[in-house]
């Protein structure tokens, strides 16, 4: 485990988003104070260029700022209020970059 691993490690949700992209198994969230739930595939965990513990995911559904229901969504991990791992699996995206330039450290991801 990395310094920055170690430093993170015991955070809200850490261990459900590692041991959901590593099964690769999809989430329901509920972000900030949303009422309405989001189905999402959690495809990389880390930190932020700007030093925030951030989640890329592709959402099925849900509510969103963009009013794009479906698409690639960015969250801040601090704001996901509920999260819940859900049997069903998914395989990464064709369009997903395991090098998304967001991240400047990466905790997890699929592959």
């Amino acid at each position: 485990m990395t310094t920055v691993e170690r430093k993170y490690a015991f955070t809200k949700h850490h261990e459900e988003l590692l041991l959901a992209m590593e099964m690769q198994r999809r989430l329901r969230i509920v972000y900030r104070s949303e009422k309405e739930e989001r189905l999402i595939e959690p495809h990389i965990y880390g930190l932020s260029t700007t030093d925030v513990k951030t989640l890329s995911a592709y959402q099925i559904y849900g509510p969103s700022v963009s009013r794009e229901p479906a698409g690639w969504k960015t969250f801040e991990v601090e704001h996901i209020a509920r999260l819940v791992i859900l049997p069903e699996k998914f395989s990464p995206r064709p369009d997903y970059n395991p090098r998304d330039p967001k991240f400047k450290s990466v905790f997890g991801q699929v592959s």
